[in-house]
């Protein structure tokens, strides 16, 4: 990861990061994304990937029905759509982060992510609940 000028992203992990608890994952998954996301900060620079990023390269099943080709990409699509990035650009995180802050509220979170399994168990359903009290 450190040997590249920026971090490979997929879209929708930019709402998976904010309301990422370690819970529901293998360790090794975990220990990947505890050292990505501690890597993340005002100045990291994120390249749009479609397929799997760098998040993805621990994942002990990335064929397996929790992140189905199809059904991620369509997240992944939605958010680029609400960010307006497109595949390959490099980003600084802090700058998505502030869009997507600017654009999500718990309803519109729900209506992008209902069909995860993460969300179906409740791990980020209060990720962007606080975005709406300030």
């Amino acid at each position: 990861m450190s040997h590249n000028k920026y971090i490979n992203i997929r879209p929708h992990h930019f709402l998976c990061i904010p309301g990422y608890s370690g819970e529901g994952y293998s360790e090794e998954f975990k220990l990947n994304m505890d050292k990505i996301v501690k890597n993340l900060n005002e100045t990291t620079k994120v390249k749009i990937k479609l397929g799997k990023d760098d998040i993805c390269s621990s994942c002990n099943s990335p064929d397996n029905n929790v992140c189905s080709a199809a059904f991620v990409e369509k997240i992944d699509h939605k958010v680029m759509d609400l960010l307006n990035i497109k595949e390959n650009e490099v980003i600084e995180f802090s700058y998505a982060m502030k869009m997507l802050k600017s654009k999500m509220n718990p309803e519109l979170h729900r209506k992008i992510c209902k069909d995860c399994i993460w969300m179906r168990k409740g791990y980020c359903k209060d990720t962007f609940r606080t975005y709406e009290e300030e």
